[in-house]
C-alpha cells in the first residue's frame, strides 16, 4: 500500500477479517429455538451488522416475547465460540493484508468483546493499535461512535482514514463519521453497499485500489 493519503486503516471484524456469518446465524437460530422463535436467515440478514445486544432485543420485540437481553446475549456468544472451530475462518487474503499494512491500523466492531478476543487468540491476530468492541460504545452501528472513537484514538483525520466494512449499517456508520469506505462484498452485493467509495469483491482488488 503505497498512497500516501491513508493514513490508517479501520476494520470491522465479522465479514471483512473473519468469515463468520454462518456461525452467528446458526447461534442466534439455537438461542431463539429454545424460546421458540424461528429465526429465518434472511430476517438475520435484514438487521445483520448491529451487535448481538440489539439483534435480540430488535428479535424479541418483533415476536412481542418479553425477557431479559444479557443472558441471551451471553448464551449466543458462547454457542457461537463452539462453533468457532467448524464454521468460522479468516477471510482469503484478509491476514496477508492486515500484515502488509504499513499505516496504522485498528478494530471497530460491533461484536462482544469476548469474541472478539476468543478468535484473535487463535489466529494470533497482532499489530493493531487498539480494538473496538460492543462494550465500548453505547450505540452501535449505524451510529457513527465506534468510528469517531477509533478515529479519535488513532489521532489522525477522519478524511485520512480508511474504513473497510461489509454491511449498508457499517458503511453509513464510517461515512457518517467522515471516513472513506471500502464496502467488501463477503456479505451483501454492490447494491446494499452503494454507500461505500469503493466495492471491492475481495482483498486482492483492494490492495490493487490502495497502491
Amino acid at each position: 500500500m503505497a498512497n500516501p493519503s491513508i493514513k490508517a486503516i479501520i476494520f470491522d471484524f465479522d465479514g471483512v477479517i473473519a468469515d463468520s456469518f454462518v456461525a452467528h446465524y446458526l447461534a442466534f437460530k439455537e438461542v431463539f429455538g429454545r424460546i421458540g422463535i424461528q429465526l429465518s436467515k434472511q430476517e438475520f440478514l435484514d438487521i445483520y451488522g448491529i451487535g448481538a445486544f440489539s439483534v435480540i432485543k430488535e428479535i424479541l420485540k418483533r415476536y412481542d416475547y418479553h425477557s431479559e437481553i444479557a443472558p441471551l446475549v451471553l448464551e449466543k456468544d458462547m454457542i457461537y465460540r463452539r462453533l468457532f472451530p467448524k464454521h468460522v475462518k479468516p477471510l482469503p487474503g484478509a491476514l496477508e493484508f492486515i500484515s502488509g499494512v504499513k499505516v496504522p491500523k485498528a478494530i471497530a466492531s460491533s461484536t462482544t468483546r469476548d469474541n472478539l478476543i476468543f478468535a484473535m487468540k487463535r489466529w494470533n491476530l497482532t499489530g493493531f493499535e487498539f480494538y473496538l468492541a460492543r462494550e465500548d460504545v453505547a450505540r452501535t452501528k449505524p451510529d457513527p461512535e465506534a468510528y469517531l472513537l477509533a478515529i479519535k484514538k488513532l489521532g489522525v483525520p477522519a478524511s485520512s482514514c480508511i474504513v473497510i466494512e461489509d454491511t449498508s449499517f457499517g458503511v453509513s456508520a464510517a461515512k457518517a463519521a467522515g471516513a472513506s469506505v471500502i464496502g467488501i462484498t463477503t456479505t451483501f452485493g454492490r447494491e446494499e453497499l452503494a454507500g461505500a467509495d469503493f466495492i471491492a469483491d475481495d482483498y486482492k482488488a483492494i490492495k490493487e485500489w490502495l497502491s
